[in-house]
Order: C-alpha cells, then structure tokens, then sequence
C-alpha cells in the first residue's frame, strides 16, 4: 500500500471521530522512525488524559470537544508531514515480511483488523451495510490469505444485501409517486426523494419541472438521462457536488458503485464516496463555527482530492478560526485581568499560551516578579500548649520567614481592580503610620519603608491577601509552636530562654516600627523565623473565645512598644477586633503542606 493510501485512510479514521484508531494507523506506520514516533506518543498521551477526565467527568462538553479538535489536527499534521518514501519504506510489504523480520508490525496489523471486524459486525447489525463494507476494505489491507478470502466474501455478501434494500427502497418510492400521480394527475410539489437512492422512470410519472429538481439559486441544470448508469450516476453525483449537496452526492455514488465494472472503478468511487462524507462532516462543523475541526476536514478531503472549492473552504477556516481564536483570548484575557487570585489569572494565562504564546509569556513572566513571602518548612510534631492538656499533635505547615511587609502589601491592593469600600475594610490609608499612598491609580510606598511590617491592617485584609496569593493565617498554636522552635516544650520567649537575651530577638521598648530582618530569627532545624518576639503583633486565623460584643481574633507575639516580659513570652495570649486594624498589628501568611 502506497503512502499516499496509508494517510487517505489515517484521514478517513479522524474525519469518522475514531482518534484513537487513526493514532493506531500512524504507529503502524512510523514504527522505523523514532522522531516521529516521539511526537505520536506525545500526542496519544494527550488523548489518554482526555479520555481519563471524561471518564472522571471533570472537563466540560464545549472542551473536549475542543480538545478533540486539537488533537485531531495535530493527528492530521503528522500524517501529512511524513515523506511518502519514508512511510513506503516503513510499512511491511506482503511478500517479504516474514515473523522473523517484522514481528512487531504483524501482531499491530492483527490487532487492527480484529477491531475493523468487530466495528463492521456492530455496523451490520445496525443495518449500517455501507460502514460495515468500508470497515472490511479497510482490513483487506492488513490481512492476506485465507482471512483475506473470508473477508471478501463477508464483502460480497454486505454488497448483495445493500442492493436489495436499495431496489426495495426504489420500488416502495416509485409505488408511491405513482400513487400521488393518479390522485392529483401530476406533480405540482416540489418533491425531493430524502435519500435519492431512485429516480422514476419517465413511463412511471409525469414529467416534473426542472425548477423542482434543481436546488434553489442555483444556475447548474441537472444532467440529461445519457449514458449507462455507471456514467449517468458520476454525472449525478457531480452535479450535486457542485451544488454542496453532499448526502445527494453520495447516494448517486453508491448508485453509480453497484453498476461499476473494474476494481479501479470501484476504489475510485469509494474515494469519491469517502470525499463527499468528509465534506458533509466539514459542512457540519461550519455550521457549528468549530472551525479548527472544519479546517482538519476540509484539509482531509483535500488530500483525497485536491480542488478550487476545497482551498477556498480551507483559507476560510483558517480566516474563521483566527477571528474565533482572537475572540478567545479578548474573553480570556479579560477574565485573566478581573481574576482575584493568583492561581485563577495563572489558570486562564495558561489557557491563553495554546493561542498566542508570546501574549502569554509576557504576563505569566509579570506574575513572577511580583514580590511574595519566603516560606519556610515547619516539621509537625507535639506541643504542649498548657500545662494541665496532653499535648496538641501540630501537623507539617510553611509559615513566612517575616510579617508580610509595605511593598508585598501594596503588590496585593494592585494585583487586581478593587473598590474603595473592600480596601477600607482590609486596611486605613488615613493613619499617619501607615506608609501606603495611592499616587495616580497605583498604590505606593516610600522606598525607606518598603521592607517594614504592614500595619493597620484589619483581620479581613490579612484573610484577603492570604486568600489571593493562595496562603492562609496560622492557627494560634501553630504560631506558638513555631516561635518557640518547634519542639514539644517551647522555649520561653522567641528564640531564648534568657531574659537578657530577648531585645536580641525582639524588637521592643521602642517607639516605632524596624526593618523586619532587624533583629536575630527563631531558627527551626535551621531554618529564620524573624520578628515572632517583637515589631508587631501579628493576626491568627481563631475567633477569640472571650464574653464580649463583636468578633474578635486571636493575636499573638509582641510589638515594638512592649516592655512587659509576660506579654513577650511565646504563650501569652491576646485578641483583637476583627473589624480593626492598629500600629502595632500585622500577620504573616502560613500553607498547608499539600496545598
């Protein structure tokens, strides 16, 4: 089998939506050519994960009928990138391919041919002779021999009955037009037969008007009755095509097969037939602007047979799929820009990248520059958080290695459109401490202040920028367990047991707010926590269980103005109003392990 046969049938298999047969075919076919069997893995890889997020309903309908599209392209791009020699070259011919040379190749094409045998019994119980018939001719290429002569008497047989269902349909229609003519005295419809399997003969009906037949605006006339019906049903068929009446063109086909003579007619015909379903598949897909699939159709039909109308369609689709691909990505673009978390804009940028991959590289490049937090590793272990309990099991958690600072703060109120009312309520521009500004649409810090805490940030704000950056606030004794380095009995203050030792930790007995890396960090198995003893006091995640109006948060570490060495400790346990931020409150963000 020629190259040229070999692709004409990978693009008869996409055309019929079998991807996964279609990718068997191209394995057959590129067995000695390792490149392009890399790239086919690639792609069978692509249709396994889709076939696994159907199967888990995980994925929508509009995109896997997307994807399906992708692939399918990309199917028929490899198909017509080989060089015919090369496949020539690499599919097993019938009078040299022995077990010992090919033994791989032979068991591929005895695979294939069982599941061509069983796709054309599942076709013939379903009366679907045409489909059964092509699903043999298929395996006629990859068997030879006894299997060969059973397969086309199966052939045969499917033919014989085809034919008499088509004569039987020809009769019962014949019947009932020359019913209508007795009744009414002649055809004053416009009558269309829905398969065009007959055309009654001139002795059985009155004539009917020519407009009746010929499609509407259309300046073709319809061929005379010349010719033997091999010849009379190519002309019909040529004549509906000119039209795009593709099922027409289809049925004066299979009309014109049954009176072909030679095996060449036959092939020709079938490539003919095969041509006029793919258009009709295309035709479908434009109708539906799938236009990448459409222009993967039309670029199969071409193959099978290159005309004017198939590269007009072609260059159409392309047209259509980069106006519908431009549409794409304004939406995408515009959900990418009103995303309120990181992992969402990411999501969409990514979703953007299979169209225009440079657009997309410049704006997932944008998020990396925004400035976040250093995590650290906390190891899970037991907490003794009060003397009379059994120990609290902490499990493994990434705690920030600061408090969240002006400049990562002012990155956050930019990252998308806020109001003026959510930002109200996360923090207060209007204190004199708080180093934030808004300067011509843009929040700002002054450079002196950009890596000190953020303050004034209320317990909404810190959850809001926890959420967006895809953290979450510590838990009350995960924040004790950190600070005291750990371990099952935490130390006395942050980083020391040694009263003398604590203004080397904690910034305190000040009258402002320092640098966050100011002073000696908590080290856990080697890793800096700076700031848990002093600068400010930082938010956890808790409400506060206390007998009071409103809500109120758990908060803990010191700040900048404490003096008092009970409230330094690493277990003194404070609150706040949710609702308010102060000078002396700021948060650090905290993950899950797994998340």
């Amino acid at each position: 089998m020629s190259a040229n046969d070999w692709t004409n049938q990978i693009g008869t298999a996409v055309s019929d939506g079998r991807l996964e047969h279609a990718i068997k075919l191209l394995r057959t076919s590129l067995s000695d050519s390792p490149t392009l069997q890399n790239k086919l893995h690639v792609i069978s890889g692509n249709y396994n994960s889709l076939l696994h997020e159907i199967q888990q309903n995980t994925i929508a309908k509009e995109v896997v009928l997307r994807e399906k599209n992708i692939i399918a392209a990309a199917i028929l791009q490899l198909a017509n990138s080989v060089n015919a020699q090369e496949i020539s070259e690499a599919l097993p011919a019938t009078h040299d391919c022995g077990i010992e040379e090919a033994p791989s190749l032979q068991q591929e094409a005895k695979r294939e041919l069982d599941a061509l045998q069983i796709e054309a019994h599942i076709a013939q119980k379903r009366g679907e002779h045409e489909v059964a018939i092509r699903y043999l001719e298929e395996g006629l290429l990859l068997t030879s021999g006894r299997r060969k002569v059973r397969i086309e008497t199966e052939i045969a047989t499917l033919k014989r009955a085809r034919k008499h269902k088509l004569v039987i349909k020809q009769r019962l229609w014949s019947l009932v037009i020359g019913v209508l003519v007795i009744i009414g005295g002649k055809l004053s419809v416009n009558y269309s037969h829905p398969h065009q399997a007959a055309i009654p003969k001139q002795s059985e009906v009155a004539a009917a008007p020519e407009s009746a037949i010929t499609p509407e605006n259309s300046s073709i006339s319809k061929p005379e009755d010349v010719g033997t019906p091999y010849q009379q049903g190519l002309k019909e068929a040529e004549w509906h095509q000119k039209n795009q009446s593709w099922k027409q063109a289809i049925h004066a086909y299979e009309k014109a097969l049954l009176s072909a003579k030679t095996e060449a007619e036959k092939q020709e015909i079938q490539t003919f037939i095969r041509f006029c379903e793919t258009c009709l598949k295309a035709q479908t897909a434009e109708a539906n602007s799938e236009w990448p699939f459409a222009l993967s159709l039309y670029q199969v039909a071409d193959s099978m047979r290159s005309t004017s109308f198939t590269a007009e369609k072609i260059q159409l689709c392309k047209n259509k799929k980069h106006e519908q691909d431009q549409k794409e990505m304004s939406d995408l673009m515009r959900l990418a820009t009103s995303a309120r978390s990181l992992k969402e804009r990411r999501t969409y940028l990514l979703k953007i990248q299979k169209i225009d991959a440079k657009i997309a590289k410049e704006h997932l490049a944008s998020l990396d520059t925004i400035p976040l937090p250093r995590m650290i590793a906390i190891p899970g272990g037991e907490y003794q958080y009060h003397k009379s309990y059994n120990a609290k099991h902490i499990q493994p958690f990434y705690l920030a290695s600061s408090e969240v600072t002006n400049a990562q703060f002012c990155a956050f109120l930019n990252f998308a459109s806020y109001t003026e009312e959510e930002i109200s309520q996360w923090i207060d521009l209007s204190k004199p401490r708080c180093r934030i500004q808004k300067k011509n649409g843009k929040y700002v810090v002054s450079a002196m202040y950009k890596e000190y805490p953020v303050v004034y940030v209320s317990w909404h704000g810190a959850r809001a920028y926890c959420q967006t950056f895809g953290y979450q606030l510590p838990g009350k004794y995960e924040w004790e367990y950190a600070a005291g380095g750990a371990n099952r009995k935490t130390t006395t203050y942050p980083g020391t047991n040694v009263d003398k030792s604590l203004s080397e930790y904690a910034h305190i007995k000040s009258t402002g707010l320092a640098h966050v890396l100011s002073k000696k960090p908590v080290l856990v198995r080697g890793n800096a926590l700076f700031g848990m003893g002093g600068n400010a006091k930082e938010w956890c995640a808790e409400e506060a269980n206390i007998h009071q109006a409103g809500a109120y948060r758990a908060v803990r570490g010191g700040s900048y103005a404490m003096s008092s060495k009970k409230k330094l400790t690493t277990q003194y346990r404070h609150y706040w109003s949710e609702d308010e931020g102060r000078d002396f409150i700021s948060f650090r963000p905290s993950r899950h392990v797994n998340s």
